[in-house]
């Protein structure tokens, strides 16, 4: 019976040996941004962005103006008349100074936007990809959890049909120990069931035929929970929901720059060129002439309709800054919250490694001593084993929820899972 426990103690070692952080999920995540297709709305939201500069900051075109000047109406002679001339004239449009520079930093602000908003998309992306990273994982321990108190029980089971005699406790010890290894096979399938579906999941949001693929994949392992520093949470700079309402208050500041230029006159400079034909007052032939023109365009505020625009992108600018406090109030309200919640889970967590794991473990080690000196039972043993997976299985349930938690906690942040 000696060596049947040394094996039996070795196993429950392994099985409670620490979970060590690895690098894969950054490639993970990585990955699942690169090969996004929502990757490259942005990229051509922004090259719309920059046609739009393109076309929109530069003068307007000039106009060519084709025209008969004074046609008597009897004859429709072009050489009866001397006053009757063939026109063609150029005329250009230039607004005030400065004007076009101020349109081309308003409609460059939406870049900004745009950029906040990919933040955004990969920030979501990157913690879908993260818990799914995670669910993986977790799946993958509780099946080796479960695989590793199955090779205890069939070990348990192989003993037992060694010692088996016709009494009625030799026959209920060999029924006990087989109902329990089917019942630990059926939560294995269960287990792999779950990492199967958390893996194709994974493998189809980063687009990859194995997982295998990804370096470092195939040794990855989870992190441990006094890895968490909670006080290193703190909302980003960059957090794009609190960023985009100031880019968008910027916008509205940089619209009303664009606005007061209606308060400034805009020009007007053309030319004309009129062919003359038939004969002049003298007998001679009618000679050709020249006109050239500057007009101003007066900027009258007809009805105020000016200064209206100017209030509206004041009060686009307040509604900007009111939702960047009342984003800002939300998301530290759910960190905090969630801060919270973490800690709680942390120590619970903590108290099951420090105490109640330790008790379990100690209480398999025993039930298997006095059955390897033939003074413990059968139903000790699995009493013993059952209830240290019962525990490890909700370390880990709890563990999955930090995990979860923390993910949560660092999106709503503004940052990046690892």
């Amino acid at each position: 019976m000696y060596p049947v426990r040394v094996l039996i103690i070795l196993t429950v070692l392994t099985f409670i040996s620490p979970l060590y952080a690895q690098e894969p999920l950054k490639s993970v995540v990585m990955r699942a941004i690169e090969v996004s297709p929502e990757l490259k709305m942005f990229e051509n939201k922004s090259q719309l962005i920059l046609s739009r500069i393109t076309s929109g900051t530069n003068l307007p075109d000039p106009v060519l103006s084709l025209g008969l000047n004074n046609v008597p109406m009897g004859s429709f002679s072009l050489s009866a008349d001397p006053m009757t001339s063939k026109m063609v004239g150029l005329s250009q449009a230039f607004p005030f100074p400065g004007k076009l520079k101020a349109e081309e930093e308003y409609i460059r602000a939406d870049i900004g936007i745009i950029d906040r908003e990919k933040l955004a998309f990969k920030l979501k992306y990157a913690y879908d990809a993260a818990q799914l990273y995670y669910d993986y994982l977790i799946a993958a321990e509780n099946v080796k959890l479960y695989s590793e108190m199955l090779a205890i029980m069939e070990k348990m089971a192989e003993t037992g049909k060694a010692m088996v005699t016709v009494s009625e406790s030799s026959q209920y010890n060999l029924i006990r120990t087989e109902t329990e290894i089917e019942r630990t096979g059926a939560m294995i399938t269960e287990a792999e069931g779950e990492k199967y579906m958390a893996a194709e999941k994974l493998r189809t949001l980063i687009k990859v035929d194995s997982l295998s693929q990804i370096s470092g994949f195939g040794s990855a392992s989870l992190p441990p929970v006094n890895e968490i520093d909670l006080n290193a949470v703190a909302i980003s700079d960059t957090n794009p929901v609190l960023s985009a309402s100031m880019l968008s208050a910027a916008k509205a500041v940089k619209m009303r720059e664009v606005m007061k230029y209606d308060y400034l006159p805009e020009f007007m400079a053309g030319a004309e060129y009129m062919f003359r034909s038939g004969m002049g007052m003298d007998g001679g032939s009618n000679p050709d002439m020249v006109s050239v023109m500057v007009s101003v365009m007066l900027p009258l505020n007809y009805g105020g309709k000016t200064d209206a625009k100017i209030e509206e992108t004041k009060i686009m600018e307040d509604m900007a800054f009111n939702q960047y406090r009342a984003d800002s109030l939300m998301i530290a309200s759910q960190i905090n919250s969630s801060v919270a919640g973490l800690q709680k889970m942390i120590k619970a967590y903590n108290q099951y490694g420090k105490g109640v794991t330790a008790k379990a473990e100690l209480a398999v080690e025993s039930a298997m001593g006095a059955f390897g000196s033939g003074t413990g039972s059968f139903d000790q043993v699995l009493d013993a084993l059952n209830s240290l997976t019962e525990i490890k299985t909700a370390k880990l349930k709890i563990y999955k929820s930090i995990i979860r938690e923390y993910l949560m906690v660092k999106y709503m942040a503004g940052y990046f899972p690892w």
